[in-house]
């Protein structure tokens, strides 16, 4: 266990080397790559009204896939999605609207099943949608969940168990889940899941921390459990122009900050493109990424065990029945 002063310095060592990466990344990008073709194909996108989501819908729209925009405000998502085919000259029909509250597991449900009745197969499923607070309050789900836990992760965790029917019958099936560096920070455990006794943690940010293992954690036993649908999650860095901080104290501090080291959001969106249609990628199933690369320090701490505590754990949690290995 480390104590206070240890604590201190690998926190400060891990937030050093991940803004050294993010300043290398934002002027000397990583090298192209090949694509797999996505045109025709079905992509539903997790908090796609603004922000990476947005830019990720875009960038797939451009590229001829039918893209689900999958928000929690219909009249934003609207708009988006006029936007989107004005920008993209594609057609009404490639770009579908879904409403879905990722702190509500029953919007989740009706999500599934209006997706179930549009779409027989899915082909990408990207886990963008999520939230950031640093408040002393605590604030929670529908359902009781702490906000960070239910809404990035426990809410992502039935969305694609619920998809897997659909995602199993594509042709090459892929997940990409959005994580953090944060979650080098975490200290998770099944057995404070909900961090009701530790979330005091560094800038008060330790349960978003552990969302964001959570987050990663699922998407390697993701892969382990399912070798056809290649899993993925990475950290997108520092971005510009999204709304992660809205619920943030001290946003306009922070914003600042991003303003001056964070990347454009379609950097931002690349590195998101590389997991869900490189070809290099289609190998790498159940890894991390960071800057269109391995994660190699936050992968260290994804340990097997503890994914599959995980993955057990929210199953219960959400309701459903534990699979049978």
């Amino acid at each position: 266990m480390l104590g206070m002063h240890s604590s201190i310095q690998w926190l400060i060592f891990m937030w050093v080397e991940a803004l050294v990466l993010q300043i290398l990344y934002k002027f000397f990008p990583r090298r192209e790559w090949e694509e797999e073709s996505v045109r025709g194909k079905v992509v539903v996108i997790t908090g796609a009204g603004s922000g990476l989501g947005r830019c990720v819908a875009k960038g797939m729209a451009q590229r001829g896939a039918v893209v689900v925009l999958a928000v929690r405000n219909l009249d934003q998502g609207s708009l988006t999605r006029l936007e989107l085919i004005q920008e993209t000259g594609c057609s009404p029909e490639s770009i579908c609207l879904v409403e879905l509250d990722l702190s509500d597991l029953s919007s989740v449900r009706r999500c599934v099943g209006h997706l179930a009745s549009l779409f027989p197969i899915i082909d990408i499923l990207i886990n963008n949608g999520g939230i950031s607070l640093n408040s002393r309050r605590r604030t929670y789900t529908v359902e009781g969940f702490e906000q960070h836990m239910g809404v990035n992760h426990l809410s992502h965790f039935l969305l694609t168990k619920l998809l897997l029917p659909q995602l199993r019958r594509a042709d090459a099936p892929r997940v990409v889940t959005l994580s953090s560096s944060g979650l080098m920070q975490s200290n998770l455990t099944v057995h404070d899941f909900m961090c009701d006794y530790s979330w005091r943690g560094f800038w008060f940010t330790m349960p978003y921390c552990n969302s964001k293992m959570a987050n990663a954690l699922f998407s390697k036993e993701l892969a382990r459990r399912e070798g056809r649908v290649k899993s993925y999650a990475l950290c997108p860095g520092f971005v510009k122009d999204t709304q992660i901080l809205r619920g943030y104290t001290g946003r306009r501090f922070c914003e600042a900050f991003i303003k001056v080291v964070g990347m454009d959001l379609e950097k931002g969106a690349d590195m998101v493109l590389y997991c869900a249609l490189a070809r290099e990628t289609a190998s790498l199933s159940g890894q991390l990424f960071r800057f269109g690369r391995k994660f190699w320090s936050g992968e260290s701490l994804l340990r097997d065990d503890l994914a599959r505590e995980v993955w057990t754990l929210s199953e219960t949690l959400v309701g459903l029945t534990p699979d049978a290995e």
